[in-house]
């Protein structure tokens, strides 16, 4: 071994309050970054259950007479749109959940 690790060893066995503050700093980090990894996977690595995920669009409408910038779109807005839009295909549209493609 080399010096520096039989230091680092006879400094854990000499001291315990020592000890426990390194174990306990190190499983805290340990802990934190492992919960980051999976809230990042769970995010933006894992994908949805939707086919054709790049096509996927939440829809928001403003109304200026009630001085509301951003609001949802009602259902039979959204059917209204579908059927004078020719760009917009499938039509299956659900308010507040999503709706998981059933080939999948």
């Amino acid at each position: 071994m080399s010096d520096a690790l039989r230091a680092a060893v006879r400094t854990l066995r000499s001291d315990w309050r020592f000890t426990a503050l390194t174990a306990a700093l190190l499983s805290v980090t340990l802990g934190a970054a492992i919960a980051m990894f999976a809230a990042v996977q769970a995010v933006l690595l894992n994908p949805i259950g939707f086919a054709h995920q790049e096509r996927v669009v939440v829809l928001w409408q403003t109304d200026l007479r009630r001085a509301l910038p951003v609001m949802e779109l009602a259902h039979g807005e959204a059917a209204d749109w579908a059927a004078r839009s020719r760009s917009v295909e499938g039509k299956r549209f659900r308010i507040g959940e999503l709706v998981p493609d059933a080939g999948r």
